[in-house]
């Protein structure tokens, strides 16, 4: 249940500069959208929390593109931003990052919408340097969050990026179909799934190679064997920790354990559509994460849950890789490559033939033919 407050105290500290906005007393900034900044909060128990604070002018004469069955529209940024709040406010899942507070004054410029806090950060992070995602944290906040349970340091990176080992793509993943499939019977269509609206519960222990490690993209497709990350800062190369997990089951218990969490965010793009077909008329999202069938045009337009679905595909693959299995520098490339009839390429010996079993079930070329996010969750990968 979302609270709404329709009510607002904004003081500003002279001494310190800082803000609060009633109960909650605002950080450094988080990101910027198009529209509005997010700065991270603490209420009055000292819980994390996001803030996104939109101009309400901005939300009224900003006008963006909306697609139904009645065809194109445009309508106010507003509008969207109360069908999130809508959506928002009638589902909870442990998977899903809630909305917890709309504070809106009907005298006051500013729109502010509270979210609970993932100090973790997104799921990867684009790297423009490599034009690739990448796993990214502090090393600070990864001491602070997971103590003397994983390695800290530094990655040793250099030309490489930081991937997902597969374990604990598997963790995450698991969790993304467990949020996908409960949209998906609501009723609810994402239409964004893509690292950048992942976020986690804590930050990944990038210098602790039971959790990630390095690939080389310089001649993609075509990747060499991956590297193990390190040596840590503050450990010996060939040294470990005392008491550090030493398998799978091992590490899948510490990840339960500290409460590694995956959630979805970023409702400003998501639909909810009549079932059981939940259909969408339009190729809204990011290319690189986009089905073919939303690039093709049809009147009637098309199957919203295995829209999602491809995404959640692309977001396996991106996790493993670095990349999408469709790549290229420029859209309208983008596009010709995702719609033609030709299979992508897996390079070869990095990831298991399970994982790859899955990648391609998730994102089969005929929206039909796709796993469905629960038939998803019983695939042996996962298992």
């Amino acid at each position: 249940m979302v609270l709404v407050t329709s009510s607002v105290t904004c003081v500003r500290n002279p001494e310190t500069r800082v803000k609060t906005v009633n109960q909650y007393t605002l950080g450094e900034e988080v990101g910027r959208g198009t529209y509005c900044k997010v700065r991270w909060a603490r209420d009055g128990a000292g819980r994390c929390l996001a803030v996104k604070a939109f101009s309400k002018t901005v939300l009224e004469r900003q006008f963006v593109s909306y697609f139904d069955e009645d065809g194109p529209a445009t309508v106010p940024l507003g509008s969207r931003i109360e069908e999130e709040r809508r959506i928002l406010g009638r589902i909870s899942h442990k998977h899903i990052c809630a909305l917890e507070e709309v504070i809106d004054d009907p005298g006051f410029e500013t729109l502010y919408l509270v979210y609970e806090g993932l100090r973790g950060g997104q799921l990867m992070r684009w790297n423009p340097e490599c034009n690739a995602y990448h796993v990214r944290s502090d090393p600070l906040d990864v001491r602070q969050q997971w103590c003397e349970a994983v390695r800290c340091g530094d990655t040793g990176a250099g030309e490489e990026i930081a991937t997902y080992q597969e374990p604990v793509a598997r963790h995450l993943l698991r969790q993304l179909l467990q949020a996908t499939a409960y949209l998906h019977e609501q009723g609810v269509v994402h239409k964004d799934l893509k690292p950048d609206n992942i976020l986690l519960s804590l930050p990944v222990p990038t210098a602790d190679r039971r959790f990630v490690r390095l690939l080389s993209l310089a001649c993609w497709p075509n990747v060499p064997p991956p590297r193990e990350v390190g040596p840590a800062l503050d450990q010996p190369a060939a040294a470990e920790p005392a008491g550090l997990p030493s398998d799978d089951g091992d590490l899948s218990e510490l990840m339960a354990r500290s409460g590694f969490l995956l959630k979805v965010s970023d409702f400003n793009t998501a639909v909810e559509r009549p079932q059981p077909d939940c259909r969408i008329y339009d190729a809204e999202g990011t290319h690189f994460f986009t089905p073919p069938e939303c690039f093709a045009g049809h009147s009637g337009g098309i199957l919203g849950k295995p829209r999602d679905v491809w995404s959640v595909g692309c977001v396996l693959f991106t996790m493993l890789f670095g990349r999408t299995p469709y790549w290229a520098e420029v859209n309208l490339a983008l596009q010709i490559l995702i719609m033609q009839d030709a299979p992508f390429d897996v390079p070869a010996g990095v990831i298991s033939q399970q994982a790859e079993e899955l990648i391609r079930g998730l994102t089969a070329r005929e929206p039909p033919e796709r796993l469905t996010a629960a038939q998803a969750l019983g695939h042996s990968w996962l298992s």
